[in-house]
């Protein structure tokens, strides 16, 4: 029985020796290379196996550094496309591959561990990809070729409809880029062809094929119109709105396209609404209108294309369109409530000596910018409110310097309105958010310092309507005497402007001056603004503003 005894414990004995054994050698193994990388380990046929982290990471590195600037040559019938990694946005990653291929065969099975050190593994290169930069830099380089997908389409010539049939096209299969290419990085010649995914049309030549009698009724001529206003639509037109939908396989009307054409042709339908050009009479203490308003209409582009949709398909041939009529912002009955009850601010200056062209454009500028009126907090922009400076807007050519250049220029002039403008704002009170000088003096304005330039689309001058009322802005002439008034309410405030002074001055012209304006109320000053001007010489300007 002991004989028995001995004999079953003899493999038990034997097992757990070798179990110690396998434990002792795998232990050892893995103690041996805990920093280094098992033996027979490499990343896509690089040997990096018993070599330590630093010495596997140089190597890694090294090779990413020579695979990221490798020549890839990606084929499209026939033509090759030559790029990079680096170029395609696609990066080795150096230190999570190292992991990847430190942990292979470190497993916690001590019997499957041993066996596993001594057997090759090949581990692939852990990489990233930018979706956008591939499609951007591919794109450039071979959409051009790639067929593009065509719906099968209308056209209309000589009185007949005409087929043309659909294409099929094909894109960049973004997403199998990047794992098409690393399989075959390491290769001599990294070439493969274009990834791409086929495109099919939705609409084919039968498609309209079955349905070529119900489209003649729908291909003729079509009216829209609002109150006198007719536009005529012509078959060669209406046969681009037309497709298929997609649901229910019939003719319909595309309604985008009709917005389309409705955008190209609002102009004709659509108009802004005109304020009435007002007019504040000292004597009667009363708004006047100088120019009645006109209403604005506004095209319903929704509701327009929907009605034209539905009555093409019905077989009507003219549609009226939906417009909306839209007032001006002021009207007689808000006279009242606009506040302009009051001279705040007045300036002038004399254009005495200005040529025949100059006097004309002063007057258009004095006109345009003219019964302006500002809503309380609204910032005024001269340049803004002036618009386009042209002959079809009235003006005629005046010399002006430019580049040591006196060249004609339409508009010439105009800086008498905004200099005649900028003092009665300063004597308003107004906070003035934007001015610049002349570059050089400029003898229609009087002593320097108190002129403003301005010169489409910059320089500009600005101020601010701070009251809580809306202000009237207004000129007029007497004889060579230009004079701009501000109408609102007071705000008990009262502005004095102080003459400028000269700070320097040389023989050559160029000149810097200082004018300051003081704001009371009552007798307390409460504010006080600087307003610096530097004048170059005449001959040494370099850009000249409108005079």
């Amino acid at each position: 029985m002991k004989s028995f005894w001995k004999r079953a414990k003899l493999p038990t004995i034997i097992l757990a020796i070798l179990l110690v054994v396998v434990s002792i050698t795998v232990g050892g193994v893995a103690y041996a290379y805990r920093d280094s990388v098992y033996p027979k380990v490499s990343v896509q046929g690089l040997d990096i196996g018993s070599k330590t982290l630093k010495e596997a990471f140089s190597i890694l590195d090294e090779k990413n550094k020579n695979l990221g600037t490798k020549n890839i040559i990606l084929t499209y019938e026939e033509q090759e496309y030559n790029t990079t990694l680096e170029e395609l946005g696609i990066k080795l990653n150096t230190d999570e591959t190292l992991i990847q291929a430190y942990r292979i065969k470190r497993k916690n099975n001590i019997l499957s561990s041993l066996p596993q050190i001594f057997q090759t593994t090949d581990t692939n290169w852990i990489y990233t990809s930018d979706n956008e930069v591939l499609e951007s830099v591919l794109g450039a380089k071979i959409n051009p070729a790639l067929k593009t997908m065509a719906d099968a389409k209308l056209d209309y010539k000589d009185g007949q409809i005409i087929i043309i049939p659909e294409q099929d096209g094909e894109s960049l299969d973004v997403s199998k880029i990047a794992s098409s290419i690393m399989p075959i990085i390491t290769k001599e010649e990294v070439k493969l062809e274009t990834p791409l995914i086929k495109e099919s049309p939705s609409i084919s030549t039968s498609s309209w094929e079955t349905q070529k009698s119900d489209l003649e009724s729908l291909i003729r001529e079509h009216n829209i119109f609002f109150n006198d206003t007719n536009i005529k639509i012509t078959p060669e037109e209406i046969v681009t709105w037309i497709t298929i939908d997609q649901t229910t396989k019939k003719i319909d009307i595309s309604q985008d396209t009709i917005k389309e054409y409705l955008e190209s042709v609002q102009k004709t339908l659509t108009s802004q609404p005109v304020n009435a050009k007002l007019r504040f009479n000292p004597e009667t203490q009363q708004i006047e209108i100088l120019e009645p308003g006109k209403e604005g209409t506004k095209l319903m582009m929704e509701e327009s294309s929907k009605r034209i949709r539905t009555d093409i398909l019905a077989g009507v041939t003219k549609t009226e369109l939906f417009v909306a009529v839209t007032s001006p912002l002021i009207d007689e009955s808000q006279f009242d409530a606009l506040g302009v009850r009051t001279l705040l601010g007045k300036g002038e200056s004399n254009f005495r000596g200005s040529s025949r062209s100059r006097v004309k454009n002063i007057n258009v500028a004095a006109n345009k910018i003219s019964s302006t009126l500002l809503k309380p907090g609204e910032e005024f922009s001269f340049v803004n409110t002036l618009g386009k400076v042209d002959a079809r807007n009235g003006y005629l050519p005046e010399l002006v310097i430019k580049g040591n250049k006196t060249i004609p220029e339409y508009g010439g002039g105009i800086c008498q309105v905004s200099t005649t403008l900028f003092r009665a704002a300063l004597n308003a009170g107004l906070p003035i958010t934007e001015r610049r000088a002349h570059s050089y003096v400029v003898n229609y304005y009087g002593k320097p310092g108190l002129d403003a330039t301005i010169y489409l689309p910059k320089p500009d001058f600005r101020f601010q309507n701070d009251t809580n009322h809306h202000i009237l802005i207004q000129h007029y002439i007497v004889g060579t005497v230009l004079y701009y008034e501000i109408y609102g309410t007071s705000t008990g405030k009262t502005a004095k402007t102080i003459e400028p002074v000269i700070l320097e001055s040389s023989p050559d012209g160029s000149m810097k001056t200082v004018a300051y304006r003081e704001i009371y109320e009552g007798d307390v000053m409460i504010k006080r603004d600087a307003f610096y001007s530097t004048y170059r010489p005449p001959n040494k300007v370099t850009s000249n503003p409108l005079q």
